[in-house]
């Protein structure tokens, strides 16, 4: 079991394909041919089919590249807020414009041009667009060396996220953009401005209907950016609700290494003696360690033949195999449904004995029946089927060894906590491996408290066995599992952050407009309260207007939504694109917001005092 990553540097004149030619014909005289010489039937053919590719630098092996998708969801996600910030400046200083129109009329009767006004207007706007820029620019320099911590304070991933003369430059050019295409509608606004008598205020309705467009687009677009957020934080809360067959609280996970080779009798003893030392410290309610911990990474995966059971050669017969020390399953808090757990009893002298899973069992044995009822979690077996289990033989066709079952154990999830079906696994115990493993990953359960108080005292423990011997890391269970699901936490992060800044700006839109409709009808009011309205009717005013822009946005939103929600689809969990409970969610959230947007303006409309208004202008 060993690994090796390679890189080389071409020679010049080198093509890649002679290269790759050259590469393949060196794997074929090595690695295929053993592995081929022990194995049998299919798997031997399979092996020999092997090649092995030589990749240029750029598309070799990027530690990004799971992270790909979540970061294109991002940047659609930053997209549309830029978006939702043109469209609600630009309903700002339509207002602003539309309420001016006294000064516009005075500016255009003694001789100011159209393209003046417009420039008045784009000046005014760029003034808030570069102030705004230069704020954004001097929280970023701060946010940025920051950001990749909200996400994964492991410091295994060092990114240089922080501005540049690039990151500066292309900030200038997209404000500049969002001042041209914000300013647009109100630089027309103001350049076909009426010209009439300049101490009359023109009653014209073309500024309060663009407003209105303008609100039902900040909504639609709310709209999209509050589904995909309940999307992203529902697969997170999904995620975090899986039982992946362990218990992750209360666990430490410390790896360690050594400067110097050791024997296989070496290593069964070093782990043997860190453990011990593990148990010794106070607090500690038990520890082990393991070649591969749940959650972490896929398998080694071998053929096998089980006593009682005809499996062709090839993958149906592949099982997932893990070398375990004693106590692991109950360190991990695993249940064993049937059977025992490895003990000191089973050293290397003793008899071969090996732990499975319920979906060994199922497989192998059973078949599918015994199965029990799934409810929020896998499907279990019940203790009787689970014992049939016990005392069968099964032979590791790699190892050309049998070992005999002595217990069942939970399903547990190994490569990623979003397995459908958790994998037939079998463990061997530490001692009984042909080679130990090199590397120690133990398990430190204790028994209260934060786990990470021992991390000290685990560090003198592990020098005082080897002086040789270091400890690499230590963290949480529970960090290393939030590790495993980082994609989906930076969407829920991002997405829910940016999800309540647009259901602000709809919000603030929305109250922008009816301030302004309700400033612009004080008269209309006046009249209504004067001829026997009463207070209900003049809310109804501002309502009825409320519900026609929230329903018209909403449904816009809802199909947009529906058309881009499919890209996120590989990144959900437990949800669908077009979940009906999302949407109706995002629908209450922008209706709550309109509401709470709605409550000042209705009730400055039934404050109005009918004598005063009527004198209004």
């Amino acid at each position: 079991m060993h690994w090796l990553d390679v890189m080389a540097r071409l020679k010049p004149g080198t093509s890649i394909e002679r290269a790759n030619a050259e590469v393949d014909v060196v794997w074929q005289r090595t690695l295929p041919q053993q592995m081929a010489a022990l194995a049998r039937g299919d798997a031997r053919d399979d092996l020999l089919r092997q090649g092995a590719d030589a990749l240029p630098a750029p598309g070799g092996i990027n530690p990004l590249d799971h992270h790909t998708q979540a970061l294109k969801v991002s940047t659609g996600i930053v997209v549309l807020i830029l978006v939702l910030a043109c469209v609600n400046l630009s309903g700002l200083m339509l207002a602003r414009a539309t309420a001016r129109q006294r000064e516009t009329s005075v500016r255009l009767a003694i001789g100011a041009g159209p393209g003046r006004l417009a420039r008045q207007v784009l000046t005014e706007m760029l003034v808030l667009v570069v102030l705004g820029g230069a704020t954004g620019l001097c929280l970023a320099s701060w946010v940025s060396p920051r950001l990749w911590t909200l996400f994964d304070d492991s410091r295994a991933l060092a990114l240089s996220v922080g501005p540049d003369w690039r990151v500066v430059v292309f900030t200038v050019v997209i404000s500049v953009g969002a001042t041209a295409v914000a300013g647009l509608l109100p630089v027309l606004h103001a350049a076909r401005a009426p010209l009439g008598p300049p101490l009359r205020i023109p009653h014209a309705r073309g500024g309060y209907r663009a407003g209105r467009a303008l609100v039902v687009a900040q909504l639609a677009i709310s709209m999209v950016l509050v589904v995909g957020a309940t999307l992203f934080v529902g697969t997170l809360v999904n995620l975090y609700a899986v039982d992946p067959g362990f218990e992750r609280d209360g666990v430490l996970i410390v790896r360690v290494g050594s400067s110097r080779a050791y024997s296989p009798e070496r290593t069964r003893a070093l782990h043997a003696a860190v453990i011990d030392r593990f148990d010794a410290l106070p607090g500690v309610r038990s520890s082990s360690a393991a070649s591969v911990l749940p959650a972490e990474g896929a398998l080694m995966r071998f053929g096998v033949r089980v006593e009682g059971h005809e499996v062709p050669d090839g993958p149906s017969n592949l099982v997932g195999f893990n070398m375990v020390a004693p106590r692991y399953f109950e360190t991990l808090g695993t249940p064993l449904v049937s059977g025992r757990e490895f003990d000191r009893r089973d050293a290397d002298d003793g008899p071969r004995v090996a732990i499975v899973n319920e979906q060994f069992v199922r497989r192998f044995i059973t078949g599918a029946e015994g199965m029990g009822k799934r409810a929020t979690g896998p499907a279990v077996l019940s203790r009787a089927v689970a014992a049939r289990a016990i005392g069968r033989r099964v032979t590791v066709t790699y190892l050309r060894d049998s070992f005999a079952i002595v217990g069942v154990v939970r399903d547990v999830k190994y490569q990623t906590i979003r397995e459908d079906d958790s994998l037939p696994t079998l463990y061997i115990p530490f001692d009984q491996a042909a080679t130990a493993p090199s590397m120690g990953v133990y398990a430190v359960r204790v028994t209260d408290g934060d786990p990470t108080r021992l991390a000290p005292a685990i560090e003198r423990s592990v020098r005082d066995v080897d002086p040789a011997m270091r400890v690499r890391s230590t963290t949480t269970y529970a960090a290393s599992i939030g590790r495993t699901i980082l994609t989906e936490r930076m969407l829920a992060t991002i997405s829910g952050l940016f999800g309540g800044l647009a259901l602000a700006v709809a919000a603030s839109g929305l109250y922008g407009v009816l301030a302004f409709q309700v400033a612009r009808r004080t008269n209309e009011i006046g009249v209504r309260m004067a001829l026997g309205a009463d207070r209900w009717a003049v809310k109804r005013l501002v309502v009825r207007d409320v519900a026609a822009m929230v329903v018209l946005g909403v449904a816009l939103g809802a199909a947009g939504a529906l058309t881009v929600t499919d890209l996120a689809q590989s990144v959900l969990f437990g949800l669908t694109p077009s979940d009906p409970r999302v949407f109706l969610v995002a629908a209450s959230m922008l209706g709550a917001a309109a509401c709470l947007a709605a409550w000042l303006p209705a009730r400055r409309a039934v404050a109005v005092d009918p004598v005063v208004a009527l004198r209004h202008d």
